[in-house]
């Protein structure tokens, strides 16, 4: 269920407990003669099932009314707790059929580029590769990120890059090249290391903040450093 669906439903509750209450109070008026505030209170704790007794003895109509509205409390609490247990199981499933997807995509991926990182660099870079269909893999820690991507077609993996475990479930064996442009240059160190070593003979560029920490890319293995 998408959340279109899910808030359209979500109103459609709202509307049927305002009904209800509607219904309850003009029906506990005209059968019992009671006054709203009474007709009121009687309603809320009838759809509520809290089991507070009766504000005032009932006749026969006004008991069956209320059999009535307890039914139409029960329908309408079950409609709701349907609506958001739909929405969270198939938020859930969805998700997970999307890991899915994406795994099963980037196993079957070569020669394409890894892009650590989807802040303002990592955006421009993955603009550029994708204008030119070249395959890519975006990695990043804020998983939020994803649903941007996967409107574009492009895998993503929430995780940190500079894991070895992560970049290998990225295909970094198989990959042509990696791009590191995380805003903080340590961790493009660490980023760098671990590619390298995993992969010898990837294409790899990496962002740098601080010119005097160009060095240390190239020492750490990143074939071109990008000061942007």
């Amino acid at each position: 269920m998408n959340e279109p669906t899910f808030f359209r439903q979500l109103r459609v509750v709202i509307f049927l407990v305002i009904v209800l209450i509607s219904v309850g109070t003009a029906g506990y008026m005209l059968l019992e003669h009671w006054a709203m505030h009474d007709a009121l209170f009687m309603t809320v704790i009838t759809l509520s099932t809290v089991g507070y007794g009766e504000v005032r003895p009932l006749t026969q109509p006004g008991e069956v009314f209320t059999m009535l509205l307890i039914f139409g409390g029960v329908g309408v609490l079950a409609y709701s707790f349907s609506t958001v247990t739909d929405y969270i199981v198939a938020g859930e499933l969805q998700g997970y059929l999307r890991r899915r997807r994406t795994a099963r995509k980037m196993a079957r991926m070569q020669d394409h580029y890894i892009v650590c990182g989807f802040g303002r660099v990592g955006r421009q870079v993955v603009e550029e590769l994708h204008a030119n269909d070249i395959r890519l893999v975006v990695i990043d820690i804020d998983r939020a990120l994803g649903a941007e991507l996967e409107q574009l077609g492009i895998p993503f993996m929430a995780g940190d890059p500079t894991e070895d475990d992560v970049l290998e479930q990225a295909g970094i064996e198989r990959a042509a090249g990696l791009c590191s442009c995380l805003p903080n240059d340590a961790t493009n160190v660490f980023v760098v290391l671990s590619a390298r070593k995993i992969n010898a003979a990837l294409l790899i560029l990496s962002r740098c903040n601080q010119p005097e920490n160009q060095d240390k890319l190239r020492i750490a293995g990143a074939d071109k450093v990008i000061n942007p």
